[in-house]
């Protein structure tokens, strides 16, 4: 399953055409994960403003105030939202983490999907393709 987050509503389908391969699934997370595990936290619509580790826990506060204390916390924020630093780490990541993150810098792309009549390609070879100026 492919998931197109089309937040602001900017394609539909009529952009594309039927024979296209863009996919808007309006049912969100649920048309992948359909049910979260028994004793599996999960919260939405909270935006995240800090973690904090605590000596046997990690805390994790919502900018509307709502609090979750867990074992473990897994952090699936893009790079850009944490070079933007909305979200508080304390203690701060390590350096090496920070300088990494600092040298990636977010951009747009297009995603294209290209449907070819036969395949332009030999079957027991691999292609890596770059589109850009080599850095």
């Amino acid at each position: 399953v492919s998931v197109q987050h089309n937040v602001h509503g900017e394609f539909t389908w009529d952009d594309f055409g039927p024979d296209s391969f863009f996919v808007d699934d309006c049912r969100g997370l649920a048309s992948i994960c359909p049910e979260v595990p028994e004793g599996v936290g999960s919260y939405y619509n909270c935006i995240v403003e800090e973690l904090i580790q605590l000596p046997d826990c990690v805390q994790v506060q919502c900018k509307d105030g709502f609090k979750v204390w867990s074992r473990v916390a897994l952090c699936t924020v893009s790079v850009g939202v944490l070079n933007a630093r909305d979200i508080l780490f304390d203690p701060p990541l390590p350096l090496p983490m920070q300088d990494a993150l600092n040298s990636m810098t977010m951009c747009n792309y297009t995603k294209t999907f290209v449907k070819l009549e036969s395949a332009l390609w030999v079957d027991d070879e691999q292609y890596v393709i770059r589109v850009g100026k080599p850095r």
